[in-house]
């Protein structure tokens, strides 16, 4: 008995079957190949993220060992401002046991001689607290007693108008002297300035202090000729100053006094060749220059 051959229906099926799993290989080879596909850019993106990571830590990094080194200057520099505090300190703990010291010594000169009230007991801040306001009060007193010899000089200054009679008068009239020289003469100054960061005011001046006479030539020669010296007592309420003295006729006898400031109350002395009483005059150096006042 012979085989029998398949049908064309039986090679029909056989054929769409064999198709069939042809088609799911090659779809599972699609899947795979996508699959692989997907996998790969998925590693490729962690990867770059993993190397974008790497870099930032690097520049972190770098940012940090940045600042680490600044973090060390800094430290540095601020031991060594420390360091320029402490020696600063120091030098203003000396100017100030310098300050009590001089403000003491300062208290300790005024007390006696400018006040009987002073208190003993008192610091010498208070002592000189209470030497400035004694101070005041007599130059208000003084003040007072300016106004009237201004008034006194102003009188008797109508009875020398006349230069020749004056002159006649100075040279005949025996004390004649002091008291034409009160009257005819006043003490004048001018100075210059200069910026002076040391000084209590800012600035220094150099004071040029001299004596104004009659405009007549002949009065005024006849009167510098006789007199044999100038003094200027400054008194200055900060610092003793010994008296200027100037017997230098043709610089109508000026004499120079340096300072931070004006001066209140200088007392010029004016003695003569012939013996006769000195003359006292009062000049006000702060009326003449308050810009350049001693504040």
């Amino acid at each position: 008995m012979s085989a029998s051959h398949p049908s064309l229906a039986d090679l029909r099926k056989t054929s769409r079957i064999a198709a069939l799993i042809s088609l799911a290989g090659v779809f599972i080879v699609i899947v795979a190949i996508l699959f692989s596909t997907w996998r790969l850019a998925d590693t490729e993106v962690k990867l770059g993220n993993e190397k974008q990571q790497v870099i930032d830590l690097k520049q972190e990094k770098e940012l940090l060992g940045a600042d680490v080194s600044n973090l060390r200057s800094e430290k540095v520099e601020l031991h060594k401002q420390k360091d320029n505090l402490q020696k600063q300190i120091q030098i203003v703990r000396g100017e100030k046991t310098q300050l009590e010291k001089e403000v003491a010594d300062i208290a300790a000169s005024i007390a006696p001689s400018t006040s009987k009230k002073l208190s003993k007991s008192g610091t010498p801040i208070d002592q000189i607290k209470q030497a400035v306001d004694d101070r005041n009060d007599l130059e208000n007193q003084v003040a007072v007693i300016r106004q009237e010899a201004n008034l006194i000089r102003s009188a008797f200054k109508n009875q020398f108008k006349d230069p020749k009679e004056a002159l006649k008068l100075w040279n005949d009239q025996l004390g004649s002297h002091r008291i034409m020289a009160t009257v005819l003469l006043t003490p004048a100054s001018t100075y210059r300035e200069k910026i002076d960061p040391a000084s209590p005011t800012g600035k220094w001046y150099d004071f040029k202090l001299y004596l104004e006479f009659p405009q007549d030539v002949s009065l005024a020669d006849t009167m510098k000729r006789d007199i044999r010296v100038v003094k200027y007592e400054m008194n200055n309420p900060f610092r003793k100053v010994a008296p200027l003295e100037s017997s230098d006729a043709k610089s109508q006898f000026a004499k120079h006094y340096q300072g931070s400031g004006t001066l209140r109350n200088v007392v010029v002395r004016i003695e003569f060749r012939d013996k006769d009483l000195p003359v006292l005059l009062d000049y006000d150096m702060t009326k003449a220059h308050p810009e350049a006042a001693l504040k």
